[in-house]
Formats: C-alpha cells, structure tokens, sequence
C-alpha cells in the first residue's frame, strides 16, 4: 500500500487559463508576419517566503484524458506556465474538460 500526501503548497482556487493571446507577427522557419497565439496558464497561489521551492505542474486534458507529454512545470516564484499550438497540435475537435487541480 502506498499513500502520498501534499504536504505544501496548498492552492484554494482552480488556475486561471486565459483566452488566446494572439501574435501577429511571429516567425517560423524564417518567414515573418506570420499569426500566431498561446495560453497562459496562471496558479492562483500566494506564495510565502518559506516555499521558494513550491513547484506546479499543468498538463492539458483533451477528451478527458490527460496528455502528459503537455505537461509544464513552473514554481511558487513564476506561477504561469504557457501553452502554444505545439501542445495542441492533434486535438482540435476534442472536448476540453473542467479543470482539476489536487
């Protein structure tokens, strides 16, 4: 029998993921003026001088499912991970789920 516990930090509200966040003019295999966008992902967590070490990770959940090879780490001094159309690439049409968090 195994058993984990968290013993910090300790988050009180869901992250906050943001609209996309549009960039006209990115650059790609050398062509400019190019549309892109990205995610932000914030913790709502208000972090403490003794938990410098506190680390996050966001995963994205397409169709329910957890894709781990989204997954980003960020710490209590970041606290925002971002999420471009790489992390998306392949599910477009899926449903996305209510955040979790634990």
């Amino acid at each position: 029998m195994m058993m984990y516990a968290v013993l910090y930090p300790s988050i009180s509200s869901p992250p906050a993921f943001s609209e996309p966040v549009i960039v006209k003019n990115a650059t790609y295999n050398g062509q400019t003026g190019l549309p892109d966008y990205y995610f932000e992902c914030r913790i709502q967590y208000r972090r403490v001088k003794t938990d410098d070490g506190a680390r996050f990770d966001v995963v994205l959940t397409f169709d329910g499912e957890i894709v781990e090879s989204t997954m980003k780490t960020t710490t209590s001094l970041g606290r925002t991970v971002f999420f471009t159309q790489a992390d998306l690439q392949g599910h477009f049409g899926t449903k996305v789920s209510k955040t979790l968090y634990f």
